[in-house]
Protein backbone atom coordinates (compact mmCIF):
# COMPACT_ATOMS: atom_id res chain seq x y z
CA UNK A 1 0.00 0.00 0.00
CA UNK A 2 1.17 3.27 -1.23
CA UNK A 3 1.21 6.62 1.13
CA UNK A 4 -1.93 8.13 0.73
CA UNK A 5 0.07 11.47 0.03
CA UNK A 6 1.19 9.72 -3.48
CA UNK A 7 -1.85 8.32 -4.53
CA UNK A 8 -5.52 10.76 -3.82
CA UNK A 9 -5.53 13.39 -6.26
CA UNK A 10 -7.18 16.42 -5.70
CA UNK A 11 -9.89 17.16 -7.51
CA UNK A 12 -8.75 20.85 -8.31
CA UNK A 13 -8.86 23.34 -11.50
CA UNK A 14 -5.89 23.24 -13.88
CA UNK A 15 -4.97 26.65 -12.77
CA UNK A 16 -5.04 25.98 -9.40
CA UNK A 17 -3.25 22.88 -9.30
CA UNK A 18 -0.42 24.63 -11.05
CA UNK A 19 -0.41 27.25 -7.94
CA UNK A 20 2.40 25.44 -6.03
CA UNK A 21 4.59 26.79 -9.03
CA UNK A 22 4.54 30.51 -8.17
CA UNK A 23 7.09 30.81 -6.24
CA UNK A 24 9.19 29.01 -8.74
CA UNK A 25 7.77 31.37 -11.24
CA UNK A 26 8.69 34.66 -8.99
CA UNK A 27 12.24 33.91 -9.03
CA UNK A 28 12.05 34.25 -12.73
CA UNK A 29 9.89 36.90 -12.65
CA UNK A 30 12.07 39.33 -14.99
CA UNK A 31 11.62 36.57 -17.86
CA UNK A 32 8.35 35.70 -16.87
CA UNK A 33 7.10 40.04 -17.46
CA UNK A 34 9.31 40.04 -20.58
CA UNK A 35 6.83 37.05 -22.36
CA UNK A 36 4.00 38.46 -20.97
CA UNK A 37 4.90 42.02 -22.56
CA UNK A 38 5.86 40.04 -25.68
CA UNK A 39 2.46 38.20 -25.69
CA UNK A 40 0.38 41.58 -25.14
CA UNK A 41 2.37 42.96 -28.25
CA UNK A 42 1.36 39.64 -30.45
CA UNK A 43 -2.26 39.90 -29.16
CA UNK A 44 -2.67 43.76 -29.78
CA UNK A 45 -0.77 43.27 -33.06
CA UNK A 46 -3.49 40.60 -34.02
CA UNK A 47 -6.90 41.72 -32.92
CA UNK A 48 -5.71 45.13 -34.56
CA UNK A 49 -5.41 44.11 -37.62
CA UNK A 50 -9.16 44.04 -38.73
CA UNK A 51 -9.67 48.00 -37.67
CA UNK A 52 -6.76 48.48 -40.07
CA UNK A 53 -7.97 46.62 -42.82
CA UNK A 54 -11.19 48.35 -42.28
CA UNK A 55 -9.85 51.83 -42.14
CA UNK A 56 -8.21 51.32 -45.53
CA UNK A 57 -11.17 49.81 -47.09
CA UNK A 58 -13.05 53.10 -46.10
CA UNK A 59 -10.25 55.31 -47.64
CA UNK A 60 -9.46 53.35 -50.63
CA UNK A 61 -10.27 56.51 -52.29
CA UNK A 62 -7.89 58.56 -50.91
CA UNK A 63 -4.47 60.04 -52.65
CA UNK A 64 -1.42 56.85 -53.33
CA UNK A 65 0.46 58.82 -50.81
CA UNK A 66 -1.63 58.91 -47.80
CA UNK A 67 -2.11 54.97 -48.68
CA UNK A 68 1.41 54.49 -48.76
CA UNK A 69 1.23 55.76 -45.00
CA UNK A 70 -0.64 53.29 -43.92
CA UNK A 71 1.27 50.91 -45.92
CA UNK A 72 4.29 51.85 -43.92
CA UNK A 73 2.68 51.61 -40.55
CA UNK A 74 1.53 47.93 -41.70
CA UNK A 75 4.75 46.64 -42.52
CA UNK A 76 6.28 48.23 -39.49
CA UNK A 77 3.41 45.94 -37.35
CA UNK A 78 4.14 43.18 -39.41
CA UNK A 79 8.30 43.21 -38.11
CA UNK A 80 7.04 43.57 -34.26
CA UNK A 81 4.78 41.27 -34.62
CA UNK A 82 7.64 38.67 -36.15
CA UNK A 83 10.42 40.21 -33.43
CA UNK A 84 7.42 39.29 -30.44
CA UNK A 85 6.56 35.52 -32.36
CA UNK A 86 10.83 35.00 -32.07
CA UNK A 87 11.00 36.55 -28.89
CA UNK A 88 8.39 35.60 -26.77
CA UNK A 89 9.12 31.64 -27.27
CA UNK A 90 13.01 32.11 -26.84
CA UNK A 91 12.02 33.71 -23.34
CA UNK A 92 8.82 31.86 -21.70
CA UNK A 93 11.27 28.32 -23.04
CA UNK A 94 14.57 29.94 -20.97
CA UNK A 95 11.83 30.65 -18.10
CA UNK A 96 10.70 27.13 -18.81
CA UNK A 97 13.38 25.14 -18.23
CA UNK A 98 14.80 27.21 -15.21
CA UNK A 99 11.72 26.59 -13.02
CA UNK A 100 11.58 22.87 -13.95
CA UNK A 101 14.95 22.56 -13.41
CA UNK A 102 14.80 24.07 -9.85
CA UNK A 103 11.92 22.01 -9.50
CA UNK A 104 13.64 18.52 -10.06
CA UNK A 105 16.41 19.91 -8.05
CA UNK A 106 14.18 20.42 -5.12
CA UNK A 107 12.22 17.01 -5.79
CA UNK A 108 15.60 15.17 -5.91
CA UNK A 109 16.67 16.31 -2.90
CA UNK A 110 13.32 15.73 -1.10
CA UNK A 111 13.90 12.46 -1.65
CA UNK A 112 17.58 12.18 -0.75
CA UNK A 113 15.83 13.39 2.88
CA UNK A 114 12.81 11.17 2.84
CA UNK A 115 13.46 8.19 5.23
CA UNK A 116 13.54 4.62 4.30
CA UNK A 117 9.47 4.31 5.42
CA UNK A 118 8.96 6.26 2.30
CA UNK A 119 11.19 3.69 -0.40
CA UNK A 120 9.68 0.55 1.81
CA UNK A 121 5.83 1.63 0.05
CA UNK A 122 7.15 2.72 -3.19
CA UNK A 123 8.53 1.97 -6.53
CA UNK A 124 12.06 3.58 -7.51
CA UNK A 125 10.50 3.37 -11.35
CA UNK A 126 7.54 5.81 -10.65
CA UNK A 127 9.47 7.84 -9.09
CA UNK A 128 11.62 7.92 -11.83
CA UNK A 129 8.61 8.71 -13.74
CA UNK A 130 7.47 11.48 -11.95
CA UNK A 131 11.38 12.95 -12.26
CA UNK A 132 11.23 12.35 -16.04
CA UNK A 133 7.97 12.30 -17.93
CA UNK A 134 6.11 14.09 -15.35
CA UNK A 135 9.09 17.15 -15.16
CA UNK A 136 9.12 16.80 -19.43
CA UNK A 137 5.35 17.02 -19.43
CA UNK A 138 5.51 20.58 -17.01
CA UNK A 139 8.37 21.86 -18.84
CA UNK A 140 6.27 21.62 -22.39
CA UNK A 141 2.85 23.33 -20.26
CA UNK A 142 4.89 26.05 -19.72
CA UNK A 143 7.42 27.09 -22.37
CA UNK A 144 4.73 26.26 -24.90
CA UNK A 145 0.66 25.44 -23.69
CA UNK A 146 0.31 27.50 -21.35
CA UNK A 147 1.54 31.30 -23.08
CA UNK A 148 -0.50 29.48 -26.22
CA UNK A 149 -3.73 29.04 -24.24
CA UNK A 150 -3.43 32.74 -22.57
CA UNK A 151 -3.02 34.44 -26.11
CA UNK A 152 -5.67 32.93 -27.42
CA UNK A 153 -8.00 33.58 -24.49
CA UNK A 154 -6.62 37.30 -24.57
CA UNK A 155 -7.27 37.26 -28.22
CA UNK A 156 -10.65 35.80 -27.87
CA UNK A 157 -11.43 38.60 -25.00
CA UNK A 158 -9.78 41.32 -26.96
CA UNK A 159 -11.23 40.33 -30.33
CA UNK A 160 -14.96 39.73 -28.77
CA UNK A 161 -15.10 43.36 -27.26
CA UNK A 162 -14.11 44.84 -30.39
CA UNK A 163 -16.52 42.49 -32.20
CA UNK A 164 -19.24 43.64 -30.03
CA UNK A 165 -18.57 47.35 -30.80
CA UNK A 166 -18.44 46.82 -34.64
CA UNK A 167 -22.23 44.58 -34.62
CA UNK A 168 -23.82 44.51 -30.77
CA UNK A 169 -26.03 42.19 -32.71
CA UNK A 170 -24.44 39.86 -34.38
CA UNK A 171 -21.92 39.86 -31.30
CA UNK A 172 -24.61 38.63 -28.77
CA UNK A 173 -25.85 35.48 -30.99
CA UNK A 174 -22.37 34.42 -31.15
CA UNK A 175 -22.08 35.24 -27.42
CA UNK A 176 -24.72 32.89 -26.97
CA UNK A 177 -23.68 30.09 -28.83
CA UNK A 178 -20.35 30.41 -27.35
CA UNK A 179 -21.46 30.18 -23.65
CA UNK A 180 -23.29 26.55 -24.46
CA UNK A 181 -19.93 25.16 -25.67
CA UNK A 182 -17.86 26.50 -22.62
CA UNK A 183 -20.26 25.04 -20.40
CA UNK A 184 -20.39 21.48 -22.30
CA UNK A 185 -16.36 22.00 -22.97
CA UNK A 186 -15.98 22.50 -19.22
CA UNK A 187 -17.55 18.95 -18.92
CA UNK A 188 -15.60 17.64 -20.78
CA UNK A 189 -12.14 18.92 -19.32
CA UNK A 190 -12.95 17.49 -16.11
CA UNK A 191 -13.42 13.89 -17.60
CA UNK A 192 -9.77 15.07 -19.34
CA UNK A 193 -8.48 15.54 -15.64
CA UNK A 194 -9.67 12.47 -14.67
CA UNK A 195 -8.25 10.67 -17.45
CA UNK A 196 -5.01 12.69 -18.11
CA UNK A 197 -4.19 11.54 -13.59
CA UNK A 198 -4.89 8.06 -14.70
CA UNK A 199 -2.84 7.84 -18.20
CA UNK A 200 0.19 9.18 -16.10
CA UNK A 201 -0.11 6.70 -13.45
CA UNK A 202 0.01 3.82 -16.22
CA UNK A 203 3.54 5.04 -17.89
CA UNK A 204 4.45 5.64 -14.25
CA UNK A 205 3.89 1.81 -13.71
CA UNK A 206 5.09 0.44 -17.29
CA UNK A 207 8.42 2.47 -15.96
CA UNK A 208 8.92 1.08 -12.74
CA UNK A 209 7.70 -2.31 -14.18
CA UNK A 210 10.20 -2.04 -16.63
CA UNK A 211 12.85 -0.92 -14.56
CA UNK A 212 12.62 -3.60 -11.91
CA UNK A 213 12.97 -6.34 -14.70
CA UNK A 214 15.66 -5.20 -16.16
CA UNK A 215 17.70 -4.56 -13.01
CA UNK A 216 16.85 -8.29 -12.18
CA UNK A 217 17.47 -9.84 -15.81
CA UNK A 218 19.89 -12.30 -14.71
CA UNK A 219 16.92 -13.73 -12.38
CA UNK A 220 14.42 -13.16 -15.51
CA UNK A 221 16.75 -15.18 -17.48
CA UNK A 222 17.66 -17.87 -14.90
CA UNK A 223 14.11 -19.01 -14.45
CA UNK A 224 13.13 -18.93 -18.29
CA UNK A 225 10.84 -16.11 -17.33
CA UNK A 226 11.66 -13.91 -20.44
CA UNK A 227 8.02 -14.39 -22.39
CA UNK A 228 6.04 -14.22 -19.36
CA UNK A 229 7.61 -10.67 -18.21
CA UNK A 230 7.41 -9.61 -22.03
CA UNK A 231 3.52 -10.60 -22.06
CA UNK A 232 2.71 -8.65 -18.72
CA UNK A 233 4.81 -5.69 -19.99
CA UNK A 234 2.50 -6.00 -22.67
CA UNK A 235 -0.61 -6.37 -20.85
CA UNK A 236 0.32 -2.96 -19.04
CA UNK A 237 0.35 -0.84 -22.80
CA UNK A 238 -3.07 -3.15 -23.77
CA UNK A 239 -4.63 -1.19 -20.90
CA UNK A 240 -2.87 1.69 -21.55
CA UNK A 241 -4.14 1.79 -24.93
CA UNK A 242 -7.64 0.67 -23.86
CA UNK A 243 -7.50 3.71 -21.42
CA UNK A 244 -5.91 5.93 -24.29
CA UNK A 245 -9.25 5.82 -26.33
CA UNK A 246 -11.32 7.20 -24.05
CA UNK A 247 -9.30 10.02 -23.55
CA UNK A 248 -8.81 10.47 -27.75
CA UNK A 249 -12.88 10.14 -27.50
CA UNK A 250 -13.38 13.25 -24.66
CA UNK A 251 -10.33 15.09 -26.57
CA UNK A 252 -11.92 14.74 -29.77
CA UNK A 253 -15.50 15.48 -28.51
CA UNK A 254 -14.02 18.77 -27.53
CA UNK A 255 -12.33 19.52 -30.58
CA UNK A 256 -15.74 19.20 -32.37
CA UNK A 257 -17.58 21.35 -30.18
CA UNK A 258 -15.19 24.22 -30.72
CA UNK A 259 -15.03 23.42 -34.34
CA UNK A 260 -19.01 23.45 -34.89
CA UNK A 261 -18.95 26.94 -32.56
CA UNK A 262 -16.43 28.37 -34.99
CA UNK A 263 -17.98 27.34 -38.64
CA UNK A 264 -21.34 27.81 -36.93
CA UNK A 265 -20.39 31.05 -36.12
CA UNK A 266 -19.08 31.90 -39.80
CA UNK A 267 -22.34 30.77 -41.24
CA UNK A 268 -24.22 32.80 -38.62
CA UNK A 269 -22.40 36.09 -40.07
CA UNK A 270 -21.90 35.33 -43.31
CA UNK A 271 -26.45 35.04 -43.05
CA UNK A 272 -26.99 37.96 -40.92
CA UNK A 273 -24.36 40.21 -42.37
CA UNK A 274 -25.82 39.68 -45.86
CA UNK A 275 -29.29 40.18 -44.47
CA UNK A 276 -28.05 43.88 -43.11
CA UNK A 277 -25.97 44.68 -45.87
CA UNK A 278 -29.41 44.52 -47.97
CA UNK A 279 -31.24 46.78 -45.29
CA UNK A 280 -28.72 49.31 -45.59
CA UNK A 281 -27.71 48.43 -41.74
CA UNK A 282 -23.74 47.36 -42.66
CA UNK A 283 -21.52 48.13 -45.06
CA UNK A 284 -18.99 46.07 -46.46
CA UNK A 285 -16.22 47.13 -44.93
CA UNK A 286 -17.81 46.78 -41.82
CA UNK A 287 -18.67 42.94 -42.77
CA UNK A 288 -15.63 42.30 -43.83
CA UNK A 289 -14.01 43.69 -40.65
CA UNK A 290 -16.79 41.43 -38.55
CA UNK A 291 -16.06 38.51 -40.45
CA UNK A 292 -12.18 38.75 -39.98
CA UNK A 293 -12.72 39.36 -35.80
CA UNK A 294 -14.72 35.86 -36.02
CA UNK A 295 -12.17 34.29 -37.93
CA UNK A 296 -9.47 35.09 -35.30
CA UNK A 297 -11.93 34.65 -32.52
CA UNK A 298 -12.70 31.24 -33.51
CA UNK A 299 -9.40 30.20 -34.53
CA UNK A 300 -7.77 31.17 -30.80
CA UNK A 301 -11.15 29.14 -29.55
CA UNK A 302 -9.88 26.09 -31.45
CA UNK A 303 -6.51 26.91 -30.23
CA UNK A 304 -7.49 27.09 -26.23
CA UNK A 305 -9.47 23.96 -26.63
CA UNK A 306 -6.68 22.15 -28.78
CA UNK A 307 -4.33 23.16 -25.73
CA UNK A 308 -6.86 22.67 -22.59
CA UNK A 309 -5.62 18.91 -22.45
CA UNK A 310 -2.21 19.66 -22.30
CA UNK A 311 -2.71 22.35 -19.74
CA UNK A 312 -5.01 19.41 -17.87
CA UNK A 313 -1.58 17.21 -17.99
CA UNK A 314 0.48 19.78 -17.06
CA UNK A 315 -1.45 20.33 -14.35
CA UNK A 316 -1.36 16.66 -13.53
CA UNK A 317 1.97 16.69 -13.74
CA UNK A 318 2.72 19.77 -10.97
CA UNK A 319 0.54 18.01 -8.67
CA UNK A 320 2.06 14.59 -9.45
CA UNK A 321 5.18 16.45 -8.47
CA UNK A 322 4.27 18.55 -5.48
CA UNK A 323 2.97 15.22 -3.94
CA UNK A 324 6.77 14.08 -3.54
CA UNK A 325 7.60 17.62 -2.12
CA UNK A 326 4.88 17.86 0.28
CA UNK A 327 5.35 13.93 1.70
CA UNK A 328 6.73 14.57 4.62
CA UNK A 329 9.73 14.16 6.65
CA UNK A 330 9.47 11.57 9.30
CA UNK A 331 13.52 11.68 10.15
CA UNK A 332 13.97 15.26 10.96
CA UNK A 333 17.29 16.97 13.07
CA UNK A 334 16.29 18.27 16.01
CA UNK A 335 15.55 21.90 16.75
CA UNK A 336 18.50 21.98 19.38
CA UNK A 337 20.99 19.81 18.55
CA UNK A 338 23.37 18.57 20.80
CA UNK A 339 27.28 17.49 20.10
CA UNK A 340 28.96 14.34 20.78
CA UNK A 341 32.00 14.55 23.42
CA UNK A 342 35.31 13.98 21.73
CA UNK A 343 36.99 10.94 21.64
CA UNK A 344 39.90 8.90 20.52
CA UNK A 345 38.18 5.45 19.39
CA UNK A 346 35.06 4.17 19.51
CA UNK A 347 31.81 5.29 21.12
CA UNK A 348 29.73 3.47 23.30
CA UNK A 349 25.86 2.31 21.97
CA UNK A 350 22.81 1.90 23.89
CA UNK A 351 19.51 0.61 23.63
CA UNK A 352 16.75 1.03 26.65
CA UNK A 353 13.63 -0.16 26.13
CA UNK A 354 13.73 0.17 22.57
CA UNK A 355 9.99 -1.02 20.80
CA UNK A 356 10.23 -0.95 16.87
CA UNK A 357 7.54 -2.07 14.44
CA UNK A 358 8.21 -1.03 10.25
CA UNK A 359 6.13 1.38 9.13
CA UNK A 360 4.57 -1.48 6.32
CA UNK A 361 4.18 -3.48 8.96
CA UNK A 362 2.69 -1.65 11.77
CA UNK A 363 1.56 -4.59 13.68
CA UNK A 364 4.53 -6.46 14.28
CA UNK A 365 7.06 -5.33 16.82
CA UNK A 366 10.55 -5.93 15.47
CA UNK A 367 12.01 -5.31 18.69
CA UNK A 368 10.49 -5.27 21.87
CA UNK A 369 11.47 -3.75 25.22
CA UNK A 370 15.07 -3.82 23.17
CA UNK A 371 18.12 -3.17 26.25
CA UNK A 372 21.52 -2.88 25.03
CA UNK A 373 24.81 -1.80 25.94
CA UNK A 374 28.35 -1.52 23.68
CA UNK A 375 31.16 -0.16 25.36
CA UNK A 376 33.54 1.86 23.50
CA UNK A 377 36.08 -0.09 21.41
CA UNK A 378 34.43 -3.18 22.55
CA UNK A 379 33.78 -5.89 19.35
CA UNK A 380 29.91 -7.22 19.53
CA UNK A 381 28.76 -9.87 17.61
CA UNK A 382 25.01 -10.03 16.93
CA UNK A 383 23.09 -13.59 16.59
CA UNK A 384 19.84 -14.83 16.09
CA UNK A 385 17.46 -16.68 14.31
CA UNK A 386 15.81 -14.94 11.06
CA UNK A 387 13.42 -11.71 12.02
CA UNK A 388 15.58 -11.29 15.50
CA UNK A 389 15.59 -7.83 14.89
CA UNK A 390 19.33 -7.93 14.13
CA UNK A 391 19.54 -5.45 10.90
CA UNK A 392 17.17 -3.41 12.70
CA UNK A 393 19.44 -2.63 15.27
CA UNK A 394 21.79 -1.23 12.94
CA UNK A 395 18.70 0.88 11.30
CA UNK A 396 17.66 2.20 14.57
CA UNK A 397 20.91 3.19 15.37
CA UNK A 398 21.40 5.50 11.88
CA UNK A 399 18.12 6.47 12.53
CA UNK A 400 16.78 4.96 9.03
CA UNK A 401 14.23 5.04 11.48
CA UNK A 402 12.98 5.81 14.83
CA UNK A 403 11.25 3.71 17.44
CA UNK A 404 7.81 3.95 18.94
CA UNK A 405 9.15 3.56 22.54
CA UNK A 406 12.27 3.65 24.22
CA UNK A 407 15.82 5.46 23.92
CA UNK A 408 18.61 4.88 21.42
CA UNK A 409 22.09 6.67 22.80
CA UNK A 410 25.83 7.50 21.23
CA UNK A 411 28.23 8.17 24.07
CA UNK A 412 25.09 8.75 26.39
CA UNK A 413 23.65 11.50 24.37
CA UNK A 414 20.25 10.09 22.48
CA UNK A 415 20.59 10.29 19.41
CA UNK A 416 17.69 12.12 18.67
CA UNK A 417 19.44 15.20 19.91
CA UNK A 418 22.14 14.55 17.15
CA UNK A 419 22.20 16.49 13.88
CA UNK A 420 22.20 13.52 11.59
CA UNK A 421 24.83 14.59 9.63
CA UNK A 422 26.60 14.23 13.05
CA UNK A 423 25.13 11.37 13.93
CA UNK A 424 25.93 8.98 11.01
CA UNK A 425 29.29 10.44 10.07
CA UNK A 426 30.40 8.16 13.59
CA UNK A 427 29.47 5.27 11.44
CA UNK A 428 30.52 2.91 8.12
CA UNK A 429 28.36 0.12 7.34
CA UNK A 430 30.03 -2.79 5.54
CA UNK A 431 27.16 -5.21 4.28
CA UNK A 432 27.49 -8.95 2.39
CA UNK A 433 25.64 -6.59 -0.38
CA UNK A 434 28.17 -3.60 -0.80
CA UNK A 435 26.43 -0.68 -2.41
CA UNK A 436 29.09 0.20 -5.18
CA UNK A 437 28.11 2.84 -8.13
CA UNK A 438 28.64 2.89 -11.89
CA UNK A 439 31.42 5.34 -11.42
CA UNK A 440 35.51 5.04 -10.88
CA UNK A 441 37.04 3.24 -8.57
CA UNK A 442 38.54 6.27 -7.27
CA UNK A 443 35.10 7.74 -6.87
CA UNK A 444 33.33 5.02 -5.47
CA UNK A 445 36.64 4.72 -2.28
CA UNK A 446 35.67 8.62 -1.56
CA UNK A 447 32.36 8.61 -1.64
CA UNK A 448 31.73 9.28 1.85
CA UNK A 449 35.05 11.94 1.93
CA UNK A 450 34.22 13.39 -1.01
CA UNK A 451 37.41 15.54 -0.58
CA UNK A 452 40.01 12.99 -0.11
CA UNK A 453 43.42 13.14 -1.97
CA UNK A 454 44.75 10.32 -4.75
CA UNK A 455 47.37 9.73 -2.04
CA UNK A 456 44.82 9.17 1.20
CA UNK A 457 42.62 7.02 -1.06
CA UNK A 458 45.24 4.98 -2.02
CA UNK A 459 46.35 4.65 1.36
CA UNK A 460 42.76 3.33 2.48
CA UNK A 461 42.83 1.22 -0.14
CA UNK A 462 46.18 -0.80 1.13
CA UNK A 463 45.05 -1.01 4.19
CA UNK A 464 41.76 -3.08 2.69
CA UNK A 465 44.22 -4.91 0.87
CA UNK A 466 42.45 -3.53 -2.47
CA UNK A 467 45.52 -1.98 -4.05
CA UNK A 468 47.22 -4.13 -5.69
CA UNK A 469 43.99 -5.43 -7.42
CA UNK A 470 43.12 -1.57 -8.43
CA UNK A 471 46.30 -1.55 -9.89
CA UNK A 472 46.20 -4.11 -12.34
CA UNK A 473 42.86 -2.74 -13.73
CA UNK A 474 42.86 -1.39 -17.15
CA UNK A 475 42.59 2.35 -15.88
CA UNK A 476 43.72 1.86 -12.06
CA UNK A 477 41.63 3.75 -9.96
CA UNK A 478 39.89 5.60 -12.81
CA UNK A 479 38.29 2.16 -14.16
CA UNK A 480 34.91 2.46 -14.45
CA UNK A 481 33.35 -0.87 -12.71
CA UNK A 482 29.62 -0.91 -13.72
CA UNK A 483 26.43 -0.89 -12.72
CA UNK A 484 26.62 -1.94 -8.92
CA UNK A 485 30.18 -3.00 -9.73
CA UNK A 486 29.82 -6.09 -12.28
CA UNK A 487 33.15 -5.72 -13.15
CA UNK A 488 34.45 -6.82 -9.71
CA UNK A 489 34.39 -9.86 -8.39
CA UNK A 490 32.59 -10.18 -4.77
CA UNK A 491 35.77 -10.22 -2.87
CA UNK A 492 36.96 -6.79 -4.74
CA UNK A 493 33.63 -4.93 -4.28
CA UNK A 494 33.96 -5.92 -0.33
CA UNK A 495 37.65 -4.26 -0.54
CA UNK A 496 36.74 -1.25 -2.31
CA UNK A 497 33.68 -1.01 0.11
CA UNK A 498 36.45 -1.36 3.52
CA UNK A 499 37.96 1.11 1.82
CA UNK A 500 35.75 3.62 1.59
CA UNK A 501 35.04 2.61 5.51
CA UNK A 502 38.73 3.07 6.15
CA UNK A 503 39.13 6.59 4.58
CA UNK A 504 35.58 7.97 6.44
CA UNK A 505 37.54 6.87 9.69
CA UNK A 506 34.35 6.13 11.67
CA UNK A 507 34.19 5.82 15.09
CA UNK A 508 31.78 2.88 15.01
CA UNK A 509 31.73 -0.05 12.53
CA UNK A 510 28.67 -1.84 11.22
CA UNK A 511 29.62 -5.41 9.79
CA UNK A 512 26.62 -7.08 8.52
CA UNK A 513 27.84 -10.40 6.94
CA UNK A 514 30.50 -8.80 5.14
CA UNK A 515 32.35 -12.25 4.65
CA UNK A 516 29.14 -14.57 4.08
CA UNK A 517 29.11 -14.72 0.56
CA UNK A 518 32.74 -15.25 -0.15
CA UNK A 519 34.79 -18.22 -1.00
CA UNK A 520 37.58 -19.07 1.09
CA UNK A 521 40.56 -17.10 -0.49
CA UNK A 522 38.38 -13.53 -0.61
CA UNK A 523 36.96 -14.24 2.92
CA UNK A 524 40.60 -14.55 4.28
CA UNK A 525 41.44 -11.34 2.49
CA UNK A 526 38.78 -9.52 3.50
CA UNK A 527 38.80 -10.58 6.74
CA UNK A 528 42.57 -9.32 7.23
CA UNK A 529 41.01 -6.12 5.90
CA UNK A 530 38.67 -5.91 8.25
CA UNK A 531 40.62 -6.92 11.21
CA UNK A 532 42.96 -3.70 10.30
CA UNK A 533 39.63 -1.15 10.09
CA UNK A 534 38.50 -2.67 13.96
CA UNK A 535 40.85 -1.84 15.22
CA UNK A 536 40.52 1.30 17.64
CA UNK A 537 36.76 1.31 16.96
CA UNK A 538 33.33 0.02 18.21
CA UNK A 539 32.53 -2.88 15.94
CA UNK A 540 29.14 -4.87 15.88
CA UNK A 541 28.86 -7.62 13.93
CA UNK A 542 25.63 -9.48 12.38
CA UNK A 543 27.40 -12.73 12.39
CA UNK A 544 26.02 -16.29 11.23
CA UNK A 545 29.23 -18.05 11.23
CA UNK A 546 31.32 -19.05 14.02
CA UNK A 547 34.57 -17.94 12.73
CA UNK A 548 33.36 -14.47 13.24
CA UNK A 549 32.13 -14.45 16.67
CA UNK A 550 34.92 -16.12 17.85
CA UNK A 551 37.31 -13.02 18.30
CA UNK A 552 34.29 -11.08 19.72
CA UNK A 553 34.66 -9.60 23.27
CA UNK A 554 30.83 -10.07 23.69
CA UNK A 555 28.06 -12.39 21.77
CA UNK A 556 24.56 -11.36 22.03
CA UNK A 557 21.62 -13.49 21.35
CA UNK A 558 18.63 -11.96 20.27
CA UNK A 559 15.17 -13.55 19.44
CA UNK A 560 11.76 -12.10 19.44
CA UNK A 561 13.32 -8.60 19.18
CA UNK A 562 14.95 -9.02 22.85
CA UNK A 563 18.45 -10.04 24.34
CA UNK A 564 17.64 -13.53 25.65
CA UNK A 565 21.76 -13.92 26.23
CA UNK A 566 24.78 -12.28 26.46
CA UNK A 567 28.74 -13.40 27.05
CA UNK A 568 31.26 -15.37 25.35
CA UNK A 569 31.28 -18.00 22.72
CA UNK A 570 32.17 -20.69 25.59
CA UNK A 571 30.13 -19.27 28.12
CA UNK A 572 26.96 -19.41 26.13
CA UNK A 573 27.81 -23.19 24.80
CA UNK A 574 27.04 -23.83 28.44
CA UNK A 575 24.17 -21.22 29.34
CA UNK A 576 21.96 -20.36 26.00
CA UNK A 577 20.09 -23.49 24.48
CA UNK A 578 19.12 -20.87 21.28
CA UNK A 579 22.75 -20.32 21.07
CA UNK A 580 23.92 -24.14 20.99
CA UNK A 581 20.97 -24.46 18.15
CA UNK A 582 22.53 -21.81 16.03
CA UNK A 583 25.98 -22.96 17.28
CA UNK A 584 25.04 -26.32 15.49
CA UNK A 585 23.01 -25.00 12.25
CA UNK A 586 23.91 -21.61 11.83
CA UNK A 587 27.46 -20.56 12.68
CA UNK A 588 29.61 -22.47 11.40
CA UNK A 589 32.47 -22.19 8.37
Amino acid sequence: MRPAALTSPRERGALRQLRPLYPLLWEQRGRLALGVVLLLVITALSVSAPLVVRAMLHEVNQPWSQLITWLFWVASGVLLYAGAMWGAPLVLRQMGDAVVVKLKEQVFAHLLRLSPAFYDQQQSGELLSRLSEDAFTLYRGLSTDVPTSAVGALTMVLGGVLAFWLNPTLTAWLLLGALLTFIFMGWLGRTLRRLTRQQQQMVAEQSAFAQERLATMKTVQAYAQEARVASTYAQLHQKFLAQRWRYNCTFGAMIAAAALLQYGAYVLVLGVGLWQMQQGQLLLPDLIAYFVYVAIIGSSFQQVAHLLPFLQTAAGATERLFEILETPLTITNPTRPRSLPSAKGGRAVGFKGVEFAYPSRPERLVTQGLNLTVPANARVALVGPSGAGKTTVFQLLMRAYDPQRGQITLDGVPVKQLRLDDLRAQFALVSQDPVIFATSVLENIRFGRTNATQAQVETAAKAAFAHDFISKLPKGYQTLVGERGVMLSGGERQRVAIARAILCDPKVLLLDEATSSLDSHAEAMVQKALDRLMVGRTTLVIAHRLSTVQDADLIVVLDGGRVVAQGTHKQLLKSCALYRVLAARQLRD
